[in-house]
């Protein structure tokens, strides 16, 4: 894996909406990070109770409407990389192996300026 590889992997799944916003399919991002993508779209319900998910993505400018959108529109490419970026450090005993690697290729894209540390 190397940033050419996930450049073209994220040109190859990205979804332009009507609006133009930059959007990838919710399977598409399970798979890049090795999670279920079942879980994560009991994740972005709105049923679920605030779990740190929810609440990490709150914390992050996100409002819980928008996520239970992205189940069926489309997750935006802000909320992929913080979603990358919680797998790979602040999801506990849900870290995957693979989240970390993808976290810093996109950080070698320089999709992620701001979260670097």
């Amino acid at each position: 894996m190397n940033a050419e590889w996930l450049a073209n992997l994220l040109t190859n799944n990205l979804i332009i909406d009507v609006n133009g916003c930059r959007k990838y399919p919710l399977r598409f991002v399970s798979v890049l990070i090795a999670i279920n993508s079942s879980a994560l779209r009991r994740s972005l319900s709105p049923d679920q109770p605030l779990t740190q998910f929810r609440s990490y993505m709150t914390d992050n400018s996100f409002k819980l409407e928008e996520l239970a959108l992205w189940r069926s529109c489309g997750i935006p490419e802000s909320a992929l990389i913080l979603i990358v970026k919680y797998y790979a450090f602040d999801a506990k005993r849900y870290i995957t192996k693979k989240a970390p690697i993808i976290y810093r290729l996109m950080i070698e894209l320089e999709m992620a300026p701001s979260l670097q540390k």
